[in-house]
């Protein structure tokens, strides 16, 4: 049984057209206030890998969603945080947040990266071949025992290495899964076999010259030739029954194109939004000069964190 085709159309252009509005894309900083009653905690699990978890200040019992979000490569769990602003938005809609760590590059450096297969880092070393599927199981286990989060509404968001890491997610561990957003990566994984439908939402800068709309070398710091994106994406919608593509220029913003496959299984949408002029940071977001001199300029007339949780929220 698939979802009607203009029903799912018509919803991830409405999500395009509410993130587009300046006061739709700004209402994460009136959210901020609600953090004052909430908490953040830092957990260390087996083998000492550290995960940061935000929880809201849930007045009344509740199985919160859970919203994994992975950093890209160099970065870390809390610079993650900051950069996203996931907090505001948890704060506001009622869920948890787990940032995890990925592996050092360096020793005991905060520059961390994910083994999504391919690429990136030390952690993706064959020799080392970290198992960070099981390290994210690890992460559910703790929230749904710590905090309660509901197992059937488990997402995973991630830029750049972090996208790729939720790509690979959603081929190895989609029986806990049930949705992926990705921003700025593609999929780096070369056998691909989910056992269940999951939801894909991928995002991506036609000017980003890092992993580059098309694959090839990036000209980032990763020296790695990616995947294509377009071809990742693709991919999945195969995989999750999708047949056909259809595309569509936002009216509001025409920067943005949105690729909606039709005939996916239910539970198993897959949306490409590709955006004229961004290049790969994580988008609506400021960033740092040190950040931009490797990322380019960050696109802010998207705010990709409101525009994730809003299809995570549409789930079923």
């Amino acid at each position: 049984m698939e979802t009607p085709p203009r029903r799912r159309f018509g919803l991830v252009l409405s999500l395009v057209a509410a993130c587009l509005l300046l006061s739709a894309c700004g209402r994460w900083r009136d959210a901020q206030a609600a953090q004052s009653a909430a908490g953040t905690a830092s957990h260390t699990l087996d083998g000492g890998r550290v995960v940061h978890v935000f929880a809201p200040d849930f007045t009344e019992p509740t199985s919160p969603a859970l919203v994994i979000g992975l950093h890209g490569g160099m970065g870390n769990g809390l610079q993650f945080r900051e950069n996203s602003g996931f907090d505001a938005v948890a704060a506001e809609h009622g869920f948890v947040v787990a940032y995890p760590d990925g592996t050092s590059i360096w020793g005991e450096r905060d520059q961390r990266t994910w083994n999504a297969g391919a690429c990136c880092g030390r952690g993706a070393d064959a020799e080392r071949a970290v198992d960070d599927v099981g390290f994210v199981s690890d992460v559910i286990d703790l929230a749904v025992a710590e905090y309660g989060v509901d197992p059937a509404r488990v997402y995973v968001a991630g830029h750049s290495n972090g996208a790729m890491m939720a790509y690979r997610l959603a081929c190895e561990l989609s029986d806990r899964i049930a949705g992926v957003a990705v921003v700025a990566g593609s999929l780096e994984v070369g056998d691909c076999a989910p056992t269940h439908a999951v939801r894909v939402l991928h995002l991506h800068g036609l000017a980003d010259a890092n992993v580059r709309i098309d694959g090839g070398a990036g000209g980032g710091i990763s020296d790695h030739a990616f995947n294509s994106p377009r071809l990742s994406v693709a991919e999945l919608a195969h995989l999750n029954g999708c047949h056909g593509s259809d595309a569509h220029r936002d009216t509001t913003n025409p920067d943005v194109t949105v690729t909606l496959w039709a005939g996916c299984d239910v539970g198993a949408d897959v949306a490409l939004v590709t955006i004229d002029g961004a290049e790969h940071p994580w988008m609506g977001r400021p960033i740092t000069r040190l950040q931009r001199r490797f990322a380019g300029q960050p696109y802010m007339d998207l705010d990709a964190t409101t525009f994730i949780w809003d299809w995570f929220e549409a789930d079923g």
